[in-house]
């Protein structure tokens, strides 16, 4: 009997739930593949379904989907990169050696060295353009950005936009997709993550904590809260009467907000209120692929933690300050460049 680490949580609470465990090595089914995980990541999704913080008014309902007295799924992680280490006899899209990329999503389990994965499910070959490292943080921020901007709203060429919480996993997608899709892109960030915020493609940044939204007002076609920092009728200032409020982490208010403007849009100009969930087949997804691939689209790497310091990497990641996305490694950091 061979076994793996799994990181796993028996309570909600702080970074100080996550432990280090073992567990059995899967064995394969006849239509899956065993990856031997390399990269994953610690994100947003991982951060609150950890310690069930919420947006306001979303507390009840979360624990009726993920628990109430302790977590109904342990382990966490929504994407991996790494190798296929064995397939079932059923298999005939991947083979021993393929370096791939997996979304496991609202499911989690990433947080373990060995995954057996349906071959048919949202997993898929590593392009060349793109390491192995960049391949484990590619999906979390890329997906979020890409349905809301893409699929949610139509972005079109020459929109002005305006980005809060520009800076992570999910800001950082957002601008490069709109740059690519020909918006001009403002941002709200920090001052230390202004040179990286340019490095990105944005065409103007401003220092979140010396700005008047005043001197703003009604100047953007659609207004992106990426983070969850800024209540709506600031929001509601900064977008053209007939524009789009893009509210990546919508709290139950913002969605009667909403809803309520959606209905007396009819008598009165109101800009349209967008959130909701993000998910994408997996054919959707490899659509995205193809188009970050071919447009120079980048994942940006921020802070690096190894497997066994998912504590830490956790207690980072709700500072809600970081550059890009935080990479977990499983294995020695000379294999980024795979």
């Amino acid at each position: 009997m061979t076994f793996m680490k799994t990181i796993e949580y028996k309570q909600f609470g702080g970074p100080e739930v996550l432990q280090i465990k073992e567990r059995q090595r899967p064995s394969v089914q006849w239509n899956e593949v065993l990856v031997e995980i390399y990269f994953t990541s610690a994100t947003t999704a991982d951060w609150r379904l950890r310690s069930l913080n919420m947006p306001k008014g979303f507390s009840f309902l979360a624990h009726l989907i993920f628990g109430f007295k302790r977590p109904r799924q342990s382990i966490l992680g929504t994407e991996l990169s790494g190798v296929v280490v064995e397939c079932g006899a059923r298999v005939t899209k991947f083979k021993v050696g393929d370096l791939v990329l997996a979304v496991t999503g609202a499911q989690m389990g990433a947080y373990v060295e060995y995954k057996a994965l349906d071959q048919d499910s949202k997993i898929l070959k590593i392009p060349e353009s793109m390491t192995l490292a960049e391949a484990g943080v590619f999906s979390f921020g890329a997906m979020t950005a890409w349905s809301f901007l893409v699929q949610k709203t139509k972005i079109q060429p020459h929109e002005k936009i305006f980005i809060v919480g520009a800076s992570g996993s999910v800001g950082s997608a957002m601008i490069q997709i709109a740059k690519i899709k020909g918006a001009q892109v403002w941002a709200l960030t920090s001052k230390d993550n202004f040179n990286f915020i340019r490095s990105l493609g944005a065409d103007q940044v401003i220092d979140y904590k010396n700005w008047n939204p005043k001197q703003l007002k009604n100047s953007f076609d659609k207004v992106i809260d990426a983070a969850g920092f800024i209540d709506i009728n600031t929001l509601n200032h900064l977008v053209k009467k007939q524009g789009e409020i893009i509210l990546v982490s919508a709290n139950l208010l913002q969605m009667l907000i909403g809803l309520y403007w959606r209905c007396i849009k009819l008598f009165k100009q109101m800009p349209r209120v967008i959130f909701g969930v993000t998910e994408l087949s997996k054919n959707e997804l490899l659509q995205l692929l193809d188009f970050t691939t071919n447009h120079g689209y980048k994942t940006p790497i921020g802070v690096k933690f190894n497997f066994e310091k998912m504590q830490d990497a956790h207690a980072y990641v709700e500072q809600r300050h970081r550059q890009g996305n935080v990479l977990i490694f499983l294995k020695n950091t000379n294999q980024e460049n795979i």
